[in-house]
C-alpha cells in the first residue's frame, strides 16, 4: 500500500478553549467548545499555543479536495478528528459534526440554485419514476422499526429524504441501501438536512454503489480484497479455502456503512470515522472488524456460516476502542490514495467485466427476440 504523505501542518491563529465565558454564537463554534471540553476532562488546561494539525490523531486524511468544504475559521479541524477516535463524536454534536465533514451547508446553496428541498418532495409524486416511489413505500417500515416506535414523524421524514433524493437523482432513484443510509442520518438531523447528508454521502463516500451496475461496490470490493491478502493473509487464505465470497462481506457492510451489522453505538462510531475522513475508513473499519474476530472466523469451515457471523455482528459484544489499538493493520488510508485505487481497479477490472456481461446479455435477448419470432 502506497505511504500517504503526511497531513499537511497548518496552525490557527486564534485559540477557543472552553472556558469562555460568552455563549458560542454558530454552530461551529458550538462543536468546537464541546469538543475541545470533552477531551480536556482529566487533561491539563489547554495551552494558549496555537495547534498544528500535524499533531492530530492517527486517523486522518490528506486530499487534494478537503472533505471539510470552506470550515469557518473559528473551527478547529484537529480537535474534531481526535475527538472522532477518542471515543467518538457525543451524540447530541453529531449533526452538526456530520454537516461539517459532509460540507451540507455548501451542498445546500449548490442545490438550492435549482429546487428546494421542499420543492423536490412535493415534486416526487409527478418527477420520481413510479418505480423508485413505490419501492421507496415497501422499505419504509422496515427501516429502524425501533426508531419509528418511539419517534413521531420518522417514518415521514424518512420518506420526505428518499422521494427528494429520486428526485434529485433519477438515474439512480432508489436503491436498497439508501433506506439505511437516510434512516442512520435522520436519527440526529432533520429532514432537509439528512438530505443534503444523503447527496454527500452517495457522491462523495459511496460512489457508483447504487448504480445499476453496482460499479462502485464491485470497485470496493476488488480493492478491499486486495488489502485484506495484504494486511491479513492468513484469513484471506483461509476465506479463499473456504470459498467465502467477499462480496457478500462488503455488500452489506460498505452501503449500509455497517448499520446493519453492528450494534447502533458501534455503528455510528463507524459513521463518525467515514464522514470524516471518507471512503478509505471503510477499509479500515472492515480490516480492523476482521482481526478482531479472527480467531473465531478462522475456526468455521462453512462459506455461509463465516458470512452470516460476519453479517450478524450487532449480536456481538465488543468494545470499539479495541479495534483502534491493533498495531498490525492500517490505521488510515489516504483519500488520495484511495482515489488512485479506485480508478485503477475500475479500468483495470470492473469496467472490463460489466461490458462483458452486457455484450452476453444483448446477445441473449437477441436470440430470445429471434426465438419468438418465429
Amino acid at each position: 500500500t502506497p505511504t500517504p504523505p503526511p497531513p499537511p501542518a497548518t496552525t490557527t491563529t486564534t485559540s477557543t478553549t472552553a472556558s469562555n465565558t460568552t455563549p458560542p454564537s454558530t454552530p461551529a463554534a458550538r462543536v468546537l467548545a464541546a469538543a475541545t471540553s470533552v477531551l480536556s476532562r482529566g487533561k491539563p488546561p489547554p495551552s494558549s499555543e496555537p495547534t498544528s494539525t500535524s499533531a492530530s490523531a492517527p486517523l486522518v486524511a490528506t486530499t487534494s479536495q478537503p472533505l471539510l468544504l470552506l470550515p469557518p475559521p473559528t473551527l478547529r479541524v484537529d480537535v474534531l478528528r481526535e475527538l472522532v477516535v477518542q471515543g467518538g463524536i457525543p451524540s447530541n454534536f453529531r449533526n452538526e459534526c456530520w454537516s461539517i465533514f459532509l460540507g451540507v451547508r455548501a451542498a445546500k446553496l449548490r442545490e438550492k440554485a435549482n429546487f428546494s428541498f421542499e420543492q423536490m418532495v412535493k415534486m416526487a409524486a409527478t418527477t420520481a419514476r413510479p418505480k423508485s416511489l413505490k419501492d421507496i413505500s415497501k422499505d419504509l417500515r422496515r427501516t429502524f422499526p425501533s426508531v419509528a416506535r418511539f419517534r413521531e414523524g420518522f417514518l415521514r421524514d424518512l420518506w420526505q429524504v428518499l422521494s427528494a433524493f429520486a428526485v434529485h437523482d433519477r438515474d439512480i432513484g432508489y436503491c436498497q441501501g439508501l433506506n439505511y443510509v437516510a434512516g442512520g442520518l435522520l436519527v440526529f438531523m432533520e429532514a432537509e438536512v439528512a438530505f443534503y447528508a444523503l447527496t454527500a454521502v452517495v457522491e462523495r463516500i459511496l460512489v457508483g454503489y447504487f448504480q445499476r451496475s453496482m460499479f462502485g461496490l464491485l470497485t470496493d470490493t476488488a480493492i478491499f480484497s486486495e488489502l485484506l491478502a495484504r494486511h491479513l493473509p492468513e484469513l484471506a487464505a483461509h476465506f479463499d479455502a473456504v470459498g467465502v465470497s467477499i462480496l457478500l462481506l462488503t455488500s452489506q457492510w460498505f452501503s449500509c456503512l455497517y448499520i446493519k451489522s453492528l450494534p447502533p453505538e458501534a455503528a455510528f462510531r463507524c459513521w463518525d470515522l467515514v464522514l470524516s475522513d471518507g471512503a478509505g475508513a471503510l477499509f479500515v473499519v472492515a480490516l480492523r472488524l476482521l482481526r478482531h474476530f479472527s480467531p473465531v472466523l478462522m475456526a468455521m469451515h462453512d462459506d455461509i456460516d463465516i458470512v452470516l457471523r460476519v453479517n450478524t455482528l450487532s449480536e456481538s459484544l465488543f468494545d470499539f476502542d479495541e479495534l483502534l489499538q491493533y498495531d498490525d493493520v492500517p490505521a488510515f488510508f489516504d483519500a488520495h490514495t484511495v482515489e488512485l485505487w479506485r480508478v485503477r481497479v475500475l479500468e483495470a477490472k470492473i469496467m472490463p467485466s460489466i461490458a462483458a456481461k452486457e455484450e452476453a446479455r444483448r446477445e441473449r435477448e437477441g436470440r430470445q427476440a429471434g426465438a419468438g419470432g418465429k
